[in-house]
């Protein structure tokens, strides 16, 4: 389990075209982030982690939203100091089943850690953000993760994110 919160700074956007998304970040051209995680897991130490990321995106053709996202995270394991980067790539756009506004993506990421002093890790996921309330998002999403130091080198699953949003725009209309 992973929990902890963001703070976002953006630039404003300019003559851009809107995600149907409760993230105002979404619909910026570049944003910055700083977050705290504490991550939980029942076969591994608890873990401590302060993210900072930017994350340009660019709009194509077809209404489709590229996203390339650069951040590190100063990650604490049992009073060890270590770091990682990570680049992820997505690919993204909003459309309408029946009344319900819906984005489906598509994700490449890969992970360079300090410890091993190497590019250890890269994933690949699938899913779909849904507003379900005026401040609440779901994200439902397939990923397979593919590490080069632990065992299963591979593994594949099936996540849930849920983001809510405290402050920012408004669901477009």
């Amino acid at each position: 389990m992973e929990i902890g919160p963001n703070i976002e700074f953006s630039l404003k956007p300019l003559l851009r075209r809107r995600l149907r998304s409760n993230d105002a970040a979404a619909h910026k051209y570049l944003t910055f982030r700083a977050g705290y995680r504490y991550i939980v897991t029942t076969d591994k130490p608890s873990e401590h982690r302060v993210l900072l990321e930017a994350t340009p995106r660019f709009p194509l053709p077809w209404a489709l939203l590229l996203s390339d996202r650069h951040g590190a995270e100063l990650r604490v394991i049992e009073r060890q100091f270590s770091w990682r980067y990570r680049n992820r790539l997505s690919l993204e756009r909003s459309f309408h089943v029946k009344r319900m506004p819906v984005t489906p993506f598509v994700r490449g990421e890969i992970f360079y850690d300090s410890r091993f002093e190497r590019w250890n890790q890269n994933s690949y996921s699938v899913g779909a953000s849904f507003p379900v309330r005026q401040r609440l998002d779901l994200a439902p999403f397939y990923e397979h993760r593919n590490t080069s130091r632990s065992s299963p080198a591979h593994v594949n699953a099936l996540g849930l994110t849920v983001s809510l949003y405290f402050r920012g725009e408004r669901k477009p209309k």
